[in-house]
């Protein structure tokens, strides 16, 4: 590893020339090793006698490992010698002749050769074998971040580093860096310099401490420590209202060039944050658990099964071994498992993976034994291996723990099956009725409030319970809380997922992770599918047309004007709604619990994967560096990072879009930003409409084709106009996906007083659905795109204009045709087929490969899925949205997206057939402002675009394209029209009047200060003043006077603020293609950039601006505080003589703002504390003036 080129020489050593015997045996009976000659091995350090007995003992369980390097490493530290870190790849001999030769040559090999059974070695460092035993997790985590990060050995000082042996994480990770950082620049005058003032230091603290999962450790640490004696394993307190399993440790993979390295892949560990929490985590704590993020270039048809064999072997961290559970979404993830890495002594140099023979700590197993904690092969023999493996994405889904069950107060209960169904074998989803939706009684929903906090609960929650996942909703005869306050729940049988043992009691399997609850979202919008299928059935091009002309208006208007009665009121909570301010507010504060609070809820056009994994926490990875958090406001400038906030915040103050140009100008691209993401997405708001949870009819009162939309306050109108909670009437029902001409579908909306308590959810009827007067027998969600009710969302339109023309299309279109089956490929290979082929004496190391082949099968063609939603997008525009070959297409998407959990692959031979048919992209995908990097990623082939066939009507999506165009350039102009800035220099009189205030008193001081020095003299010169008066005026005359203080620090100010500003011009500017990270971007502007970059470069500046000059020179005549708020309007002055409008508010935000609304409050302005501050809203009552 490092810089060491290592010579390998492979022996296969036949297991019975060693001792002892041993369930574990690798490969073809033999242990893999790899043999140096014993006089060019470096001599090891790091073990003593004791600690490699051990390795005798597992002699025949593990594997062992040699290497040597062709110079030897410079002594580091401490004197100690140190060995370098040991091979990460293995090579397979040839031939097994002469396996103890000493004779050692060089291979020159492909990463073909490599065996998937030895150890990628992602940091290890000799001296620090035993020194980490015992130790903080997030300390020997830090230094291993930084030497896989390639930081030289070194740097990290063994002496050093024990003075934090015995401290917490809290101290003792961040310390980690220190030690580095101090070694690096030990010599550099930048270690000389002024540090950062303590006040701006605390300034970062709340960021800080949003991500820095250090003191969080701590406390999972000490909780472990006292579970395992209690032996009640399980990270959450709730006495203390503590969870754990939210520290997010990461690693990201990327591909390395052959030239450079052997290795075809670089697994890289990042800094820790804190996040959400799930079973897995808060069952086996957070340090147990990796997710390595996979870059996008590592993905290719001809790499991915190399990918797949690489994440096979186990990873190394020092002494700890990790090894592949499961592939999801662009990530792997790693569990840490009960074996060790270990150094053995004899005549050769070598490394040995075999279990750990210290006191086991029951939270430490295997992979075969946490695999059989999740989903035991025996129990769940009647499973598909890909269904088996799918169930995994569970123990992954972004959760928070609630209420614990009574393992007797877990029922299992029947589902409602359509009457019309006979079979014997398991039931198909669009004949089980509650297909997803169990039921619980009034004191869990109870609980649940008091847990969350909420005012009133919910009708229905999204959760995992045992093996169970999906919907609970209120049991109508169990709906009221009782004093006993027991919950229990009622799952359906199709809901259970994973079948444990009788004697199962696991507190993790009895406890309710909550995921989120229902919610009603109004308006819904339509999207691209939407559209499509509506106008396929029936509805005109002019409707669309028309909505569309009408949501450009409204947007435009709404953040665009300001005049009337709290128009300025009106106008921030229009920019509030368009940034989701409230929401990224409260997401930032409690990430980790932002979706179950409902801080984030997703739209029905993206899909919403129950098993969610916790993506909207990656923007808190931050990588190899003290760097800062995407959207969190600059702590020391005090600006905002989003344009919405920006805006907020100068509104707060005082600021008036009429005056201030710099909010003109952020209000302007807010407009604009908000027209362009209509114009490109196709997105429709429709105003009678409303997006929520599906959920089956639980009181049986429903009749076919019947549903009930209820809302808790009159929020909505209805057809007619008048505001309502209940939605009567005809009305359209679709989910997303929405692909083929079925998948929206026509119901009649009524209230039965049964339902009453089913608010804000859409309950739909168990008895059946009715399509074009005709009674069908599986529920409404399967005539969706294939739904279900585990936690789909629905969109319900009343909207009169959709509804006068719409048809629905045939039943036919809902049942997958035929010629899918020649298309796909499915893995039938059940877990107890798997058993049978792979028994239980099988190897250990083959056991584990067989089992990871399936854990990491979405490794092998991620990216099928969107590639097959264009094919069918090209084939509606080529053939006609009802073409056999579109709906084939339409329902491949559907079975490759659940690919994972039914094993459906999709041959090899027919994908390329459809990639030559479909690949051309039409015009209308070639959206209004796009970016080339998107334009690029649907359109690869560069191939002209399809033609229509000619019989085929014009096609609506063209023609909105065209409406589009005109309508956003139309509305653009109105944009510019009403915000633009003109030439004139509109300078604000309350900046600037600090400054110029300040040079007026200095110019009267000064000018007394020479009027007293006048009469000093002609004193002085005065025959009858004596000798001693004459001195003392003279001194007086000579001694340095507060005005000349004064002037200093005025020029100070001068000199630093035009030096911070030509700064921040050269930073600012206009980048080139090599250093921005979207070179697709045409203009290069600094906007372009990365957030955290653009971030990073902001606060650099704002940093340099308030750390000088130096105000402890001048504390005799200013404070810290005035001289501030002096800079900050010199800052504004120089940014209007400049026309640099943003300059003085990136470096001096909140100063301005400061300034601004003391003098429009003319000294009445409320001093608030930022924390407060971000939980201020608008009451409606201001906004409307009523």
């Amino acid at each position: 590893m490092g810089d060491a080129v290592l010579e390998l020489d492979t022996i296969l050593r036949p297991r019975s020339s060693l001792s002892s015997a041993s369930t574990e045996s690798y490969p073809d009976g033999y242990e893999l090793c790899l043999s140096l000659p014993e006089h060019e091995l470096n001599q090891s350090q790091g073990l003593s006698q004791s600690q490699s007995g051990p390795c005798t003992q597992y002699a025949t369980d593990a594997p062992v490992y040699s290497k040597r390097k062709r110079e030897e490493s410079p002594d580091i530290g401490n004197s100690e010698s140190t060995s370098p870190a040991p091979p990460s790849k293995l090579f397979k001999s040839s031939s097994s002749a002469d396996s103890f030769s000493t004779s050692s040559k060089e291979i020159h090999t492909t990463f073909d050769d490599f065996d998937e059974h030895s150890p990628y070695v992602v940091a290890y460092d000799t001296r620090f074998s035993s020194f980490f035993t015992g130790m903080p997790v997030g300390f020997w985590w830090e230094v291993a971040r930084l030497l896989s990060n390639g930081t030289p050995k070194d740097n990290l000082s063994l002496s050093d580093l024990k003075a934090y042996a015995n401290e917490p994480n809290v101290i003792a990770a961040p310390a980690v860096s220190r030690v580095v950082e101090d070694a690096r620049r030990k010599d550099l005058a930048a270690h000389t310099q002024r540090k950062l003032d303590p006040t701006l230091e605390k300034a970062f603290a709340q960021e800080r401490a949003a991500k820095a999962p250090w003191e969080e450790l701590d406390r999972e640490e000490e909780h472990e420590s006292r579970a395992i004696k209690a032996r009640d394993v399980y990270f959450q307190d709730e006495c203390k209202d503590w969870y754990g399993g939210k520290i997010h440790f990461t690693a990201k993979v990327t591909k390395n060039s052959p030239s450079t390295s052997l290795e075809p892949y670089q697994l890289t560990l990042e800094t820790p944050s804190l996040g959400s929490s799930n079973r897995f985590t808060r069952r086996f704590g957070s340090k147990r658990f990796i997710r390595v993020r996979l870059h996008e270039k590592v993905f290719s048809p001809n790499s991915n099964a190399a990918l797949e064999r690489f994440f096979k072997r186990p990873f190394v961290i020092f002494t700890r071994v990790f090894r592949a559970f499961y592939a999801k979404e662009g990530s792997v993830f790693l569990v840490q498992t009960n074996e060790v890495y270990q150094e053995t002594l004899g005549s050769m140099e070598s490394y040995r993976i075999q279990p750990s023979t210290s006191a086991q700590n029951p939270l430490d197993m295997s992979l075969l034994d946490f695999l059989r904690w999740h989903n035991p092969l025996k129990l769940n023999s009647d499973q598909h291996m890909a269904k088996w493996a799918s169930r995994f994405a569970l123990g992954l889904s972004n959760s928070v723990p609630s209420v614990r069950i009574a393992k007797e107060d877990l029922l299992v209960i029947d589902d409602i099956v359509a009457d019309a169904y006979v079979g014997k074998t398991k039931v198909p989803s669009e004949f089980t009725m509650t297909d997803g939706c169990g039921l619980a009684n009034g004191n869990l929903f109870s609980l649940l409030c008091e847990c969350f906090r909420w005012v009133t609960y919910p009708t229905a929650v999204q959760v995992r319970i045992n093996g169970a996942k999906g919907l609970l909703t209120i049991h109508p005869d169990h709906a009221s809380p009782t004093p006993d306050k027991r919950p229990i729940v009622w799952i359906r049988k199709y809901q259970q997922k994973i079948v444990y043992a009788e004697s199962d009691d696991d507190v993790a399997h009895y406890t309710v992770d909550f995921l989120r609850s229902s919610h009603m979202k109004t308006p819904a919008q339509l999207s691209s599918e939407t559209i499509i299928n509506l106008a396929e059935n029936g509805v005109p091009a002019t409707t669309f047309r028309d909505m569309m002309k009408e949501s450009f208006a409204r947007k435009v208007e709404m953040l665009t004007l300001w005049d009337g009665p709290n128009g300025l009121s009106k106008l921030r909570e229009n920019i509030s709604r368009e940034g989701n301010v409230v929401s990224a507010r409260l997401a930032r504060q409690h990430a980790g619990s932002a979706r179950a609070k409902g801080y984030i809820y997703e739209d029905y056009e993206e899909p919403v994967d129950s098993d969610c994994i916790a993506d909207d926490d990656l923007a808190l990875m931050e990588v190899g560096r003290e760097s800062s958090t995407a959207w969190w406001d600059d702590p020391i400038s005090g600006q905002p990072s989003s344009l919405e906030e920006t805006c907020m915040g100068l509104l707060d103050s005082g600021f008036s879009p009429s005056t201030c140009s710099l909010l003109r100008d952020k209000l302007l691209r807010v407009a604009k930003k908000s027209l362009t993401s209509l114009a490109t997405k196709f997105h429709i708001k429709v105003q009678l409409s409303c997006t929520a949870f599906v959920i089956p009819d639980p009181v049986g009162v429903l009749n076919p084709g019947e549903c009930q939309i209820k809302f808790s306050t009159k929020r909505v109108q209805g057809p007619d106009g008048v505001p309502t909670n209940m939605i009567l009437g005809p009305l359209l029902l679709t989910r997303h996906p929405c692909k083929v001409p079925s998948d929206i579908q026509k119901a009649t909306g009524v209230l039965r007083p049964e339902l009453r308590n089913y608010d804000d959810v859409i309950v739909v009827s168990t008895k059946g659905h009715i399509v074009n007067g005709e009674r069908l027998d599986c529920h409404l969600a399967s005539m969706t795109g294939g739904g279900d009710y585990d936690g789909d969302l629905m969109s319900a339109y009343w909207e009169p204009s959709l509804l006068e023309h719409f048809k629905c299309a045939d039943k036919s279109f809902a049942k997958e045709p035929a010629s899918v089956s020649e298309y796909v490929s499915k893995a039938i290979e059940t877990a107890e087929d798997f058993r049978i082929r792979v028994p239980p004496d099988t190897s250990i190391p083959r056991q584990i490969s067989e089992l990871q082949s399936f854990l990491l099968a979405q490794l092998r063609d991620p990216a099928v899925v969107g590639t097959y939603s264009t094919y069918w997008e090209n084939s509606i525009y080529v053939n006609g949205y009802d073409h056999p070959e579109t709906v084939r297409l339409a329902y491949i998407f559907c079975s490759v997206l659940d690919g994972i959990k039914t094993g459906v692959s999709i041959k090899r031979e027919k994908q390329n057939c459809d990639r030559n048919l479909y690949s051309k992209q039409p015009d209308w995908k070639q959206l209004v402002g796009e970016s080339k990097k998107k334009k690029k990623t649907v359109n690869s082939s560069n191939l002209a675009p399809p033609k229509r066939a000619t019989h085929l009507p014009t096609f609506i999506m063209d023609v909105l394209k065209e409406e589009v165009k005109k309508e956003h350039s139309a509305q653009l102009a109105v944009i510019e029209s009403r915000l633009a800035n003109s030439d004139e220099v509109r300078r604000d009189e309350d900046l600037v009047r600090p400054w110029l205030e300040f040079e007026h008193m200095l110019t009267k001081v000064q000018a007394e200060r020479n009027e007293f020095v006048a009469q000093a003299r002609r004193l002085i010169e005065a025959d009858y003043v004596g000798i001693e008066t004459r001195a003392r005026m003279t001194q007086m005359m000579t001694e340095g006077s507060s005005s000349e203080t004064l002037a200093s620090m005025l020029k100070a100010i001068e000199t630093h603020v035009r030096k911070v500003f030509d700064d921040w011009k050269k930073r600012t500017a206009k980048t080139d293609h090599n250093s921005n990270p979207d070179p697709s971007k045409s203009s290069n502007t600094f906007t372009d950039m990365d957030i955290r970059k653009r971030q990073d470069i902001l606060r650099s500046l704002s940093l340099s601006f308030a750390t000088d000059p130096d105000p402890r020179p001048f504390c005799s005549v200013r404070s810290a505080n005035e001289i501030a708020r002096l800079k900050a309007s010199y800052a504004y002055i120089v940014g209007c003589e400049k026309r640099k409008y943003r300059f003085p508010f990136d470096v001096a935000y909140r100063q301005l703002c400061a300034i601004k609304a003391q003098a429009v409050s003319n000294g009445r302005e409320k001093s608030v504390a930022s924390t407060s501050y971000e939980t201020f809203y608008c009451h409606k009552r201001f906004i409307n003036g009523s």
